[in-house]
């Protein structure tokens, strides 16, 4: 039987001079100490932007298809020549490359296709080249990529514009679907897989689903959800449509599509995360756990809001509940122990 215990941070001066440790303890475990986190990470995002920045130097040069194919395969030689070389001090630029060659094929394929292919086959073959990369790479940021690169398949995704930040998700019911039973999937596999890169990837990617399926509960109980719109009515700006056109044919659609009340995905939210949070504290699984916590709570806020919209007395409940799920989190967090297994 084993524990972990997780970081902590010493002051290591204080408890010599309280005589909790000895100066020979402390000389020990300042030997021991790892690289700061703030230095490995400055490094890393150097890598990375240099990586990036480089390759997308070369594409403005030269913006053709071919560029991108080229930027590929150099930057997977160069990246796996580093994993063969073993140089664990450039590992991060190796992932670097892997990204830029995961971009640069991507990048390919959608200028020589993207005139005569569907979105969903761009997306796919984007997806499908991030699994890849994830693998050649052993990367766990690339699997983390990966269910969102499923995600924009059925019309989920993320935007930005000036100083703000959103989310989209398009099909509501066929989000959870999906993407409940691959996080299980892939946390069943992440269990049996004992291999030091596998098991931590296949946990990301789980991690990764839970959260889209989660987005898919949420944007379902502020709309409800008519199943299969994303694929049915097509794109506007993309069949060059007009608007009044495009929207007849939504109309259309709705009229006769399964529709699913925002009270369905609210009610199913709630209780998809109250299984999570049980499954989580049977199983020792803390995000699992703490994660069903984090969207119960947001699921019960939103639709607080949602049903008193901002009258002020309903401003002043919800802060003080907020502040009590605060302290609830807070002691729930000081009851936690090592885990053992």
């Amino acid at each position: 039987m084993s524990s972990t215990y997780g970081r902590i941070t010493l002051d290591l001066d204080k408890l010599v001079y309280t005589e909790t440790l000895t100066p020979e303890l402390a000389a020990k475990l300042v030997l021991s100490k790892e690289p700061t986190a703030a230095a490995n990470t400055l490094i890393s995002v150097l890598y990375i932007i240099g990586a990036i920045a480089a390759a997308a130097g070369v594409v403005l040069l030269k913006p053709t298809a071919i560029t991108g194919l080229v930027i590929a395969a150099v930057c997977f030689g160069v990246g796996q020549f580093i994993r063969f070389k073993k140089w664990a001090h450039l590992d991060i630029l190796a992932l670097a490359l892997g990204i830029g060659s995961a971009a640069g094929l991507t990048g390919w394929f959608a200028l020589e296709f993207g005139e005569i292919l569907p979105a969903i086959a761009i997306n796919g073959f984007a997806t499908g080249v991030t699994l890849v990369m994830a693998l050649a790479f052993r990367s766990r940021f690339l699997a983390a990529l990966v269910p969102i690169g499923i995600g924009t398949m059925i019309g989920s995704g993320g935007a930005y514009w000036h100083a703000s930040y959103g989310i989209f998700v398009r099909e509501a019911a066929v989000t959870i679907a999906l993407f409940v039973p691959i996080a299980a999937a892939l946390w069943a596999l992440a269990m049996k897989v004992r291999h030091p890169d596998w098991k931590p990837m296949a946990t990301v990617a789980a991690r990764m689903a839970f959260i889209i399926a989660n987005f898919g509960f949420w944007v379902g109980s502020l709309w409800g959800d008519h199943v299969g719109e994303y694929f049915m009515v097509p794109n506007r700006r993309a069949e060059g449509m007009g608007y009044s056109e495009w929207l007849d044919l939504r109309n259309a659609f709705k009229e006769q599509a399964l529709y699913i009340p925002d009270a369905v995905f609210a009610v199913g939210w709630a209780v998809f995360a109250v299984a999570a949070i049980a499954l989580g504290r049977k199983i020792g699984n803390r995000f699992l756990e703490l994660a069903g916590v984090v969207f119960l709570a947001i699921n019960a806020f939103t639709q607080y809001f949602e049903f008193f919209k901002d009258e002020p007395w309903a401003l002043i409940f919800g802060g003080i509940a907020l502040v009590g799920i605060a302290l609830a989190l807070v002691r729930w967090q000081m009851g936690q122990r090592p885990v053992t297994t």
